[in-house]
This record gives structure tokens, C-alpha cells and sequence, in this order.
């Protein structure tokens, strides 16, 4: 999908995380109440209700009233810009409002573990990824594997492009963040092509954020968030795995920053340069 520029002087809502086109009617069941429930308290109803647009311009906008962003982006790159309103929590296995990726190989490869993996082309969605490229380097380094080890990376470009690239067999491994993976798992053949070897520390997942605008309104925001996810009916519930927000401060999300430090510290110097020129 071709991203497109937002520069806009009112309202935005944007979730664009999981906008899967499988389950798009659902998203926006739930961004047309998510609309109203604002409206209720008093704040601007949306004018834009979107799941388009490029990341970081979305992020970044003042007059964001709710966006969704990776853990990643919240801690190193857009403190001060955004504020954290709480964070979703899903139909996946641990703690509500956290996740965790799980390491996928083709079917019939022969690794149970990542003790047992040979190292040689993973692919992951984007360099500024917790869940993709963060999680994956991080896990791997604690069994003793250094960044600078593969042979290959490949960027995909989402979550579901990397499925398909160990499906493939155009890589052999990949980290995906467990959301993705559940509505994987339901909708995209190649999913039944992959196997999960295991999966990495948890973390506080993606988190819903709003602009400066509206920092002070944030309160008002959450009950709106947790309002219209009451509302939505069972089955969209269902489809979406929300299953209500959580209250979460910055702090929570430190543990990102304290992993990613290590990470930083082994990347070999391409994919350094790489990131450091990421949202500039």
C-alpha cells in the first residue's frame, strides 16, 4: 500500500497496526464508535478516521487525537511529541497489555529451538520494528547470537511479508509479533507453512498515543477507547482480539530502551547508519 502524506489542521484518529484487509469492515465498526464515544466527552469528533498514512507524519502531527504506534518509536523517536494513552490488550496468551513475538520456520525444518537454529537469512518487517527486528536481535543475543552473525536480513516490509518469506523459503526465520500472528493464523494460507520455535520476552504492547493537542484530554480519551470496545458487538470483538485498554505509563516501556541499547551496541554499522536515518 502506498503511503500518503497527512497535513491536516483538525482531528485525527489513525490505527494502523493491524489493519488487516481481512478484518478492515471490523476496524472500522470500531473507529465509528471510537468517533462517536469522543464526541460524547466533549472532545473534536475525527475528521479524518484512517488507517492510512505515513507513520511518521501521522505520529508526529499535533492534532493527533488517537494513533496506535510500535514501543519502539514511543521510547527512542517521539518522546515529547506524543503522549501515552494507555495500552490495548488482546486475545493473545500473557499478561493483558503485553505481547511478545514468536520466532516462525518453515514446517519442515529441522530446529526446535533457537539453540538448535543455524544460522542464516531472517526476515523482519522494519528496522525500527520492536516486535520484527528489536525482539528478534534481543532474544537472539541472550542465546548467544550476535547481530552481525547472519548472512542475510531481509526487510519484508510487514509482518505478514515475512510470514510468507519463511513460507517461501526465501527466509529461514522470522520474529513476528503475536497479534499478527493470531490473524495470520486465521486468514493467510502461508501460515500453515510456518512453525513457531519459540518466542521472545514479553513487553508492554503497541501502544494507543495521542498528539500534543490533546495530552491534556488523554483521561477523556481512554474512557472513549474503552467505551467503544465495550460497544463493538461480540463477533468484531472477536475478529479484532481487543479485548479492552490498559492503563500503562512511559516507565512501563523503558524496558524496550534498556534492550534496545544492547541491540544498538551489535548491529553491524549498515543497518546502524540505516536506523540513525530513519525519521530525521
Amino acid at each position: 500500500m502506498q503511503a500518503r502524506p497527512l497535513i491536516v489542521t483538525s482531528a485525527i484518529v489513525c490505527l494502523p497496526m493491524y489493519d488487516w484487509p481481512e478484518i478492515r469492515s471490523d476496524t472500522q465498526a470500531f473507529l465509528s464508535l471510537l468517533s462517536e464515544s469522543l464526541a460524547e466527552r466533549g472532545l473534536e469528533k475525527p475528521s479524518i478516521l484512517t488507517c492510512e498514512g505515513e507513520p511518521w507524519d501521522v505520529w508526529r502531527n499535533p492534532m493527533l487525537l488517537l494513533g496506535q504506534t510500535c514501543g519502539l518509536p514511543l521510547i527512542v523517536r517521539l518522546g515529547g511529541q506524543v503522549s501515552l494513552v494507555g495500552t490495548p490488550a488482546y486475545d493473545i496468551e500473557g499478561e493483558a497489555g503485553s505481547y511478545h513475538s514468536v520466532f516462525v520456520v518453515h514446517v519442515a525444518a529441522e530446529a526446535e529451538s533457537l539453540e538448535q537454529f543455524k544460522l542464516r537469512r531472517y526476515a523482519y518487517n522494519g528496522l525500527l520494528s520492536q516486535s520484527g527486528f528489536a525482539a528478534f536481535h534481543s532474544t537472539f543475543m541472550n542465546a548467544g547470537r550476535r547481530p552481525g552473525d547472519w548472512d542475510e536480513a531481509i526487510c519484508s516490509g510487514s509482518h505478514r511479508e515475512s510470514i510468507c518469506a519463511v513460507a517461501s523459503g526465501r527466509a529461514d526465520i522470522a520474529a513476528i509479533d503475536a497479534v499478527s500472528f493470531e490473524i495470520a493464523k486465521r486468514y493467510l494460507p502461508e501460515a500453515n507453512e510456518v512453525r513457531v520455535i519459540a518466542r521472545s520476552e514479553p513487553t508492554p504492547g503497541q501502544p494507543y498515543v495521542t498528539g500534543k493537542e490533546w495530552a491534556p484530554r488523554r483521561a477523556s480519551i481512554a474512557e472513549s477507547v474503552d467505551e467503544a470496545i465495550a460497544a463493538l458487538p461480540s463477533a468484531k470483538r472477536k475478529a479484532l482480539l481487543l479485548s479492552g485498554l490498559t492503563c500503562t505509563r512511559i516507565e512501563d516501556y523503558q524496558v524496550i530502551a534498556e534492550r534496545w541499547q544492547k541491540v544498538q551496541d551489535e548491529l553491524p554499522s549498515g543497518l546502524r547508519e540505516a536506523i540513525e536515518e530513519l525519521a530525521n
